[in-house]
């Protein structure tokens, strides 16, 4: 009986420590299985003169980041979700080597391969012109305006970005592009707009460095569709007595719609000036008062369609002392006699 009850407790014995020895093992070999495999495929995307963007495959969502520069042994560490990274704040003309290690409940992988990426270098370009205006002209054209960026670094000259905006600020169609060549040459003229269209534009300076930081926005609206200037305005002293003038002019070359008629304004220049409503049909203007020898008087005409009043045609005369029996056009200089078209 003596011999059973040892045999069952050695036979018990050898059992219990098979079963925690199979037990133990169980454990070991489901946390070997369950850790994430070595990611694969770690690469440089991008690079820039203080960032390098990478990616890489992983089993695993988590992972542990390490990075160092190349010439220093102690690793960085970032914990990040997700297989793409953009390193921040390097240091500009610096090799760096960089691995990863995925992560998960179980533990951490081996770390992948290790690859070398370098940054940039750091390129001052200029700062952003200030003081950035812009003004209509015409129903095509606007005005821009601004002052050059403080740097020390030389300007080669600057581009003038543009384009339509909506009611609601937002961007129509392209941006275009308009190149001054010159860093002294502060201003420029952009043509071929729409007519009462909002437009906003930006300016960013060049040099060899590279193209500059753009200037805040500025918006205009192109001016609505009028008439071109009469042509062919001439200024003609009629009595040589009395001094009267008749001022006349030929339809303009862009009517943009229905001549609705014209308007003359004229005076002597310094002072108030008179203003006549004039018929479509009607292409000359006689002054009715005497005009004062000497002085000079001011002519200006302007065409008028559904959208309003267009751009003017001025003429300005210098009364002669003496009578005279003089035409002057747009293209005379005579003694006496003198017009200017704008």
């Amino acid at each position: 009986m003596a011999q059973i009850s040892r045999n069952y407790s050695y036979t018990y014995g050898i059992l219990k420590s098979f079963l925690l020895l199979f037990s133990l093992n169980g454990i070991i070999g489901q946390s070997l299985l369950m850790k994430p495999g070595k990611p694969k495929g770690l690469i440089l995307e991008e690079a820039t003169a203080t960032s390098l963007k990478l990616s890489w495959e992983s089993e695993s969502t988590e992972t542990l980041l390490q990075y160092k520069p190349k010439a220093e042994e102690e690793w960085w560490n970032i914990v990040h979700v997700g297989s793409t990274f953009t390193l921040q704040q390097l240091r500009p003309d610096t090799e760096y080597e960089i691995r990863v290690v995925a992560m998960n409940e179980y533990g951490q992988s081996q770390p992948s391969d290790v690859i070398e990426a370098q940054t940039g270098e750091l390129v001052i370009v200029p700062n952003k012109p200030t003081k950035v205006t812009a003004e209509p002209l015409t129903s095509s054209a606007i005005f821009v305006e601004w002052e050059p960026p403080n740097n020390d670094e030389i300007i080669l000259g600057y581009y003038v970005y543009y384009y339509e905006t909506n009611n609601k600020d937002e961007m129509v169609g392209q941006e275009l592009v308009q190149i001054m060549q010159g860093g002294n040459k502060n201003e420029a003229v952009i043509t071929n707009l729409k007519a009462d269209t909002q437009y906003s534009v930006q300016v960013a300076g060049y040099a060899l460095s590279g193209v500059g930081k753009r200037s805040k926005k500025s918006t205009v609206n192109t001016k609505e569709i009028v008439p071109s200037p009469p042509r062919g305005l001439n200024v003609v002293l009629l009595d040589e007595d009395q001094f009267q003038v008749q001022v006349t002019w030929n339809i303009p070359k862009e009517v943009n719609g229905n001549l609705m008629g014209y308007q003359v304004i004229w005076g002597r220049k310094g002072e108030a000036y008179q203003t006549r409503d004039l018929s479509p049909l009607t292409q000359s203007f006689i002054s009715g008062d005497i005009l004062d020898k000497g002085a000079t008087y001011e002519f200006r005409v302007k065409a008028k369609n559904e959208k309003g009043l267009g751009r003017r045609a001025k003429a300005v005369m210098i009364i002669p002392n003496g009578s005279t029996e003089q035409s002057c056009t747009s293209e005379c200089d005579v003694q006496y006699l003198i017009t200017i078209c704008n």
